[in-house]
This record gives C-alpha cells, sequence and structure tokens, in this order.
C-alpha cells in the first residue's frame, strides 16, 4: 500500500519504479509472503478509477504475465483486471482476454471458489457490455455449474439463476436450456416464492408447445413485464419450438397441421418454416403443391431418456452395420482364388 504515492508521478517515473520493483519481486517468487505482498500491490494499484486508469489496467496486465503460466498467482492479478474493468468503465478492452478462460483456470489449478469468482466477473463485465448477449449467459451458466458436486450456499447465486433464465427465454440464439434445469443452482427457485413462476416459465420453454405458453400467460401475465420480457417476442419463439417438437414427431408435416398447432393461418405456414430453417431448428424441404413440409432432421429441445434411447439404437444399428460389412470383406477375401505358383 506505500506504493500508491507512485501515481503522483510522471508516468515515466511510473514504469521506471515498477521495473524496479519487478526485479525485486523476482527474488521473492518463491517467498511465503509472495500472495501476501501481491494483493498490496493490487489494492493499491486498483485504488483510484478516476486517475490514470489505462496505466493501471496495463501495470496489471504486466504483473499478470510476468509469473509463469501455471502460477495461481495469475488468477488474483486476472480477477483484479476484470473488476477494476468494471470499475472504470474499460470493459471493452479486456473482452479479447476471455476467450480462453477455461484453459487459464485449468493451467493454474484454479479452486471451485476461484473458478466461481472468475465465471462471476466475466459475465458482469460482458452484461456491462452487452446485457443480452448469448456470452452474458454462458459464463452465467459456467457460473452455475460450481455448485454442482458440492453443498455449498447456493442462494447466494438466485439473482445469477433469474438472470440466466430470463435470457434463456428471451434470447433467439438460445434454443436449449434443459441442462440448465438440472443445475442444483436453478432448482431452488422451484420453491422461491419471488422467482417460481420464472422457473415454471424456463420449463415450458424447455419442454412444452405454444398452447402451454397460452395457457401461463394467461395466468401469469404480470411476469413477462416484471422479468423485462415481451410477451409477443416469447411467443415468436415458442412457436418456431412446437414447430421443431412437430418435426421431431414425424418425417412429414401438412400445412393445415403445422397452422393448427402454431395457430397461424395457413398462409403464414411456409414463413415460420423458413424462420425455422434459418435458425437452424429443423432442416426440411416445402412441396408446396401438396402443402407439405417433409422433415429430414429436427433438432431436440431437450436431451432425456428418450433421446439416449435414440442415440443407443442408432449407435447399434451403425456397429451391426459396420460388422456387417466386415463379415462381408472377410467372405470375400476367402473366396478369391489362389495366384498361381
Amino acid at each position: 500500500k506505500g506504493i500508491e504515492p507512485i501515481f503522483t508521478k510522471s508516468e515515466k517515473d511510473i514504469h521506471a519504479f515498477f521495473s524496479e520493483l519487478f526485479a525485486l519481486i523476482e527474488k521473492l517468487k518463491s517467498d511465503e509472503n509472495t500472495l501476501s505482498i501481491m494483493e498490496d500491490i493490487i489494492s493499491a494499484i486498483t485504488s483510484k478509477t478516476d486517475d490514470q486508469p489505462k496505466l493501471r489496467i496495463y501495470l496489471l496486465n504486466r504483473f499478470y504475465n510476468f509469473f509463469p503460466y501455471n502460477s495461481n498467482l495469475r488468477y488474483n492479478f486476472f480477477l483484479a483486471i476484470l473488476n477494476y474493468s468494471m470499475a472504470a468503465d474499460l470493459t471493452k478492452a479486456v473482452l479479447p482476454a476471455l476467450k480462453d478462460v477455461d484453459e487459464l483456470l485449468r493451467n493454474w489449478g484454479a479452486t471451485t471458489q476461484q473458478k466461481r469468482d472468475i465465471y462471476k466477473a466475466i459475465y458482469q463485465v460482458y452484461s456491462a457490455t452487452n446485457p443480452n448477449s448469448k456470452m452474458v449467459f454462458e459464463n452465467e451458466r459456467k457460473y452455475l455449474e460450481t455448485y454442482q458436486g458440492n453443498d455449498d450456499d447456493v442462494s447466494e447465486a438466485k439473482q445469477c439463476v433469474a438472470d440466466a433464465a430470463v435470457l434463456a427465454v428471451k434470447l433467439d440464439d438460445i434454443n436449449r436450456c434443459d441442462d440448465l434445469l438440472e443445475l442444483r443452482a436453478v432448482k431452488q427457485l422451484q420453491s422461491d416464492s419471488t422467482h417460481q413462476k420464472l422457473y415454471e416459465l424456463l420449463q415450458l420453454f424447455c419442454e412444452q408447445k405454444l398452447d402451454a405458453f397460452e395457457a401461463f400467460n394467461k395466468g401469469n401475465s404480470e411476469i413477462f413485464g416484471t422479468a423485462g420480457l415481451s410477451v409477443e417476442d416469447c411467443r415468436k419463439k415458442m412457436r418456431l419450438f412446437s414447430l421443431t417438437t412437430l418435426a421431431a414427431e414425424s418425417n412429414i408435416l401438412s400445412y393445415s397441421q403445422i397452422a393448427e398447432q402454431l395457430n397461424i393461418e395457413e398462409g403464414e405456414v411456409e414463413s415460420w418454416v423458413i424462420c425455422a430453417i434459418a435458425d437452424q431448428l429443423v432442416d426440411a424441404r416445402m412441396d408446396q403443391a401438396n402443402e407439405k413440409v417433409y422433415i429430414r432432421h429436427a433438432n431436440s429441445r431437450s436431451f432425456g431418456d428418450d433421446e439416449w434411447k435414440t442415440l443407443q439404437s442408432t449407435l447399434h444399428s451403425w456397429k451391426d452395420n459396420v460388422e456387417g460389412v466386415l463379415t462381408k470383406m472377410q467372405q470375400d477375401t476367402k473366396e478369391e482364388p489362389e495366384e498361381s505358383q
């Protein structure tokens, strides 16, 4: 903390001071007090956000790179960089460093709590830049996954759960969230008086069709405004999900069947099918003359016991086919006439 006055000097003097400090720390790398010293340095560098913030971020980055790639001390400086970037409104500057975080955590041998701290800071950084992005959701989910396989108190993650649930429902590019429902931290919402209906809505988006959504909306319309959700946008997403489920249930769909399930006019069917194809929810072709849609493939909205059974059956079929080909090749080899000697 005694280094704080250095920031009153010129930038040249600041750089010179820290160069000398790095040389001194080089001799202390294995000292048992290194962590305490680094925490004091972090505290001094991050003490002010309105005084040379870009220089302070630069110095934190120099310290981060000063330690070996597998040093756990890198965690301290990486977290400091993330937190300071938010405090100083410099989040865009750190975004490129976030893409390889999973590998970095493995390199550092990060503890569960350290992973939790990093993922929380990351989703906050992304949220400060664009609160409605898939990257916010992905890192919220990774944060919530740190509560799996332990008895840590999940109540501290309740707001993150609610935020992730809203994004799962809201964002057009999130088409599956069954894995989110399975998380221990998320299941706490089932019995939470404030967020119970939000959990039900999330569950509905994972498993149900448009008719279930309309019934939910009729009895719980207030939740959409409270959560910052558009009913019409949610209805559009549920129509696409309903079409996806229909496509998974049958290889051939009539226009009238789709129109009935999506509660639309038959003249609108083709535009909805095109939208589902564009979003890569289904792979299909339309027979306009006969008003049929032929399904090549439809995404699964969840991966449960039925999907595992289907996958198992497919793998067994592939195995049998490969064994049949090998057997035929062996028979053909045996039946080949021997060459003349």
